[in-house]
């Protein structure tokens, strides 16, 4: 997978996490929460849609590319245009910033990337683990995680992104990406956890398989 330019004129983030005070509007958590990345039936559906129409369009299993967005559990997903291959995506820059009017309008966050590994086993490629770095160093999600040591309670600022592979056997590898302030880089495996959600009932998903389509070439 390979992202041809930088997105974060796309998210219109700072790589910069080091913040000397606490700000009310993140959210609370324990560290254990991150490590279940919670999805939307919703957008777990389009997840599929989006793997299964990338197969149809050139007629073989490819690679496809899309990003999470949300809340705090992945509400829905979006897809730039995107040269495929059975073994390699690569997204051009203008396609990415293509997208922003779209998220900014949707009042949610980029809170990773997924792509597809066609019909190989679901992994992170070396390219995969360059691309996961990039897009964490270019969105900026932030959460207060909460320790608890005896009757004290600290608590820390963290930055975090999750990163996917999935293929067209349903099986999935997910990937936390976190960093303390003025800690290094960390990843950790996490499972995922698909939420019911109604907003899917009246989306028609072959109507919106075949609209993709023209999403993915050569």
């Amino acid at each position: 997978m390979k992202i041809g330019s930088s997105i974060e004129e796309l998210c219109n983030a700072h790589n910069n996490i080091l913040k000397t005070e606490l700000n009310f509007r993140y959210r609370e958590i324990d560290f254990e929460n991150l490590l279940t990345l919670k999805i939307s039936e919703f957008a777990y559906k389009k997840v599929k849609t989006v793997v299964k129409s990338a197969f149809e369009a050139l007629n073989h299993a490819v690679e496809s590319y899309w990003l999470f967005f949300g809340d705090n559990i992945i509400q829905d997903i979006i897809i730039p245009y995107q040269h495929v291959s059975h073994a390699f995506v690569e997204v051009d820059g203008i396609n990415i910033l293509n997208l922003k009017k779209i998220i900014k309008e949707s009042n949610l966050e980029i809170l990773g990337w997924g792509h597809s590994h066609a019909d190989f086993g679901v992994f992170f490629s070396t390219t995969d683990w360059r691309n996961q770095e990039r897009v964490f160093n270019e969105t900026s999600n932030y959460v207060i995680i909460r320790r608890k040591k005896e009757n004290t309670v600290s608590k820390v600022i963290i930055k975090y992104s999750y990163g996917s592979t999935f293929n067209i056997h349903e099986d999935n590898f997910v990937q936390l990406t976190w960093q303390e302030p003025r800690g290094s880089i960390q990843h950790s495996r996490v499972n995922l956890e698909i939420i019911p959600s109604k907003n899917y009932l009246n989306f028609n998903f072959n109507s919106y398989g075949q609209e993709i389509q023209k999403y993915f070439s050569k």
